[in-house]
């Protein structure tokens, strides 16, 4: 019974025992090659669309702000931040 426990622990192959000259595959494969090239246009194509969007998000920011601060300068007879505050939002806009 002891003998059939230690057949059972036995590995059935042992990896370590290859020489690395016998390994034939070369690293990387063309098609990792092709994938990683794919993979770093994808990822660059998504920065630029995140940059677009940060932009967006912020011309959006400055418009909001600047009408904000024309309407009220306007409302208060306060005509410097009526004018600064048309300036920002015409600067969101561009």
């Amino acid at each position: 019974m002891t003998q059939a426990l230690q057949k059972h622990r036995e590995p059935t192959q042992n990896f370590t025992s290859r020489s690395p000259s016998t390994h034939t595959t070369t690293y990387p494969p063309r098609e990792f090659t092709s994938w990683s090239q794919s993979g770093k246009e994808e990822h660059t194509q998504g920065e630029v669309k995140a940059a677009q969007a940060q932009a967006y998000v912020e011309g959006a920011a400055d418009r909001l702000g600047g009408k904000k601060d024309a309407v009220v300068g306007a409302i208060t007879g306060d005509r410097q931040q009526e004018f600064e505050g048309n300036v920002r939002h015409d600067m969101g806009e561009a």
